[in-house]
């Protein structure tokens, strides 16, 4: 997974190169990768829907209804919709991410046994 949230000062065509190299590496090496960015993050970066369709959608939008149009992806699989979450026991709210996947609990299951099973390897 890469996590596309950050400028630190690095220039946007800069940030978009190196996902671009990232994604290229990666998909060669172990398969379909996600990416995780906010939509006005990645919307900001040059050149990057055309690069989006060799990864998969992991979308933090807070507040939202729905989740903003993210370039490149016609859907997201994951959306972060909160960081703040109440949990019983805790008083107010608490620091903690809520996500949702884009299916079923069978679809996410099918999901997960195709993506370990891509990008795993297990010791015999």
């Amino acid at each position: 997974m890469l996590d596309v949230e950050v400028v630190n000062g690095v220039p946007l065509t800069q940030i978009a190169a190196g996902v671009d190299t990232w994604l290229s590496i990666v998909t060669a090496s172990v398969g379909r990768p996600i990416v995780y960015t906010s939509p006005s993050f990645w919307n900001a970066l040059p050149g990057v829907s055309e690069i989006a369709s060799n990864a998969d959608l992991w979308v933090a939008n807070w507040g939202a209804r729905v989740p903003a149009v993210v370039h490149g992806w016609s859907k997201w699989t994951f959306w972060q919709f909160t960081n703040k979450a109440t949990i019983s026991g805790i008083p107010g709210t608490a620091d903690m991410d809520e996500d949702r996947f884009s299916g079923s609990l069978a679809d996410l299951h099918a999901y997960s046994t195709s993506f370990l099973a891509s990008h795993c390897k297990v010791a015999s």
